[in-house]
């Protein structure tokens, strides 16, 4: 069992490693998404997750797989293998300008909340990859009918919800089809409860 958990941790370390170094129209777009974070005023960097190689490149693979399949439960969940075969594939014309449009505007949504001082509490500190992830799937499924405010409350409930359940946060299959199901059945209920915007036009910020 120890041995089995060991081999696991060393695959899926190794695996971090490699999804940088592949090549192709998919794996630009996740250096683009990158890029994008870096260059937004005081994010460069963001998230820290230390001098773990590849970390941060494969939760933003993640996140466009996500867009891409996340619809699809059988295949939902952003595995290794599964980012591997993404990235690899070949570009596909139309369907990969929609995919970087989506990809990006989404992501420029999630930096405009980090960046608002009111706004960004569940998006700073010690924010874990699945966490990072899954607040930005939240956010492409919601940010056209979602205030700011609300997505970012939307996102608050989903880490507290994750805390409770899995209290390491670490990214495996019964966290995932936690948040999943989380961010499908339960956040469209939540924004019945929410308060109006106080925030003004924060969309504009």
């Amino acid at each position: 069992m120890v041995f089995s958990m060991i081999l696991q941790e060393f695959l899926c370390n190794h695996a971090t490693d490699r999804l940088p170094a592949i090549n192709g129209p998919y794996a630009d777009l996740v250096r683009h998404l990158r890029r994008e974070i870096d260059t937004a005023d005081g994010l460069k960097g963001y998230p820290d997750w230390g001098e773990t190689r590849g970390k941060d490149f494969q939760a933003l693979a993640q996140v466009v797989y996500l867009i891409a399949h996340g619809f699809d439960a059988k295949k939902a969940e952003p595995t290794t293998s599964r980012l591997e075969a993404f990235l690899n594939q070949p570009g596909d014309g139309s369907s990969l300008s929609m995919l970087n449009a989506k990809a990006i505007n989404t992501m420029q949504i999630f930096c405009r909340i980090v960046r608002h001082p009111d706004l960004n509490m569940p998006l700073k500190g010690d924010l874990a990859p699945i966490e990072f992830v899954m607040s930005a799937y939240l956010i492409f499924l919601y940010r056209e009918i979602f205030s700011d405010k609300q997505l970012s409350l939307s996102i608050a409930g989903m880490r507290q919800h994750l805390l409770q359940a899995f209290p390491s946060r670490k990214f495996k299959t019964d966290a995932f089809k936690l948040l999943l199901a989380f961010i499908t059945k339960q956040v469209p209920k939540l924004k019945s409860k929410m308060q109006s915007d106080q925030y003004g036009e924060e969309n504009d910020l």
